[in-house]
């Protein structure tokens, strides 16, 4: 689907948009290639969210910068997530990297991380499963890379804009610098069905074309309450739609 959007990092419609566009890109992209998924955190500590985040991204510059990480690592993408403790209210913000190379010793790693840092030596590594794809992977940490709890803080939330201001919270490095993470679609890969809108009213009157539509975008789709709409998409749910052709085409 293609919509409008506002592109604030804080506007979970348009966050959710660009991971599934960041995924997309990364699947295209780590086909056939061994992959990694490596998370490298902080010693919770009381400093400010700005300043964890500072030290964070220097303390991953200085272990790309490693021999050890040059000779088995070509390249990755890197993505920012933080989190804050129920029990204490400190901010725990940590790095999940994709990336290609060759086996990474977590022991080994895990040493490297806390020279690196001087405190922190947790570190989890995990290969990727291509068969699940990379999405699961990506789009939680890209979607919303702060919890829930901050948007219903004033204070917060505050510290959260200020703290991520000027910030790249996804990075290529390595041989994957330059790989467009945000790269839309071209216009030729689209192809026009009708206006959404349309599409709806259609499937309120049990168009099987329009139903079989919007059950395509259902994951992605924020459906409406409209008693007659709702009624339609229930419907969907129990029609035989298998050997469906998709896209569908309307009828004439």
């Amino acid at each position: 689907m293609r919509a409008s959007y506002c592109h604030d990092r804080f506007c979970k419609p348009c966050a959710r948009a660009k991971a599934l566009t960041i995924a997309a890109n990364l699947k295209a992209h780590i086909v056939d290639r061994q992959v990694r998924l490596v998370t490298l955190t902080l010693k919770s500590c009381p400093d400010p969210l700005a300043k964890q985040l500072t030290r964070l991204y220097q303390c991953f510059a200085r272990l790309r910068r490693a021999k050890w990480w040059k000779m088995r690592v070509l390249g990755g993408a890197a993505f920012f997530e933080v989190t804050r403790s129920a029990e204490t209210g400190l901010w725990h913000p940590h790095l999940h990297i994709l990336v290609e190379g060759k086996y990474l010793p977590q022991e080994q790693l895990a040493g490297l991380w806390k020279d690196i840092t001087g405190d922190s030596k947790i570190v989890d590594i995990r290969l990727v499963d291509q068969r699940k794809g990379v999405a699961e992977y990506v789009t939680k940490y890209v979607g919303s890379p702060f919890p829930a709890d901050i948007y219903r803080d004033q204070d917060l939330l505050a510290e959260a804009m200020t703290a991520i201001t000027g910030r790249r919270t996804c990075l290529t490095f390595g041989h994957w610098r330059g790989l467009k993470l945000t790269k839309l679609p071209t216009d030729d890969s689209w192809e026009p069905l009708a206006p959404l809108q349309e599409i709806r009213q259609r499937a309120q009157t049990g168009d099987p074309w329009a139903i079989a539509v919007l059950q395509a975008c259902k994951p992605n789709l924020q459906i409406g309450t409209d008693q007659a709409y709702a009624w339609a998409y229930e419907e969907s749910e129990t029609q035989e739609l298998e050997g469906t052709e998709w896209p569908p085409k309307p009828p004439d």
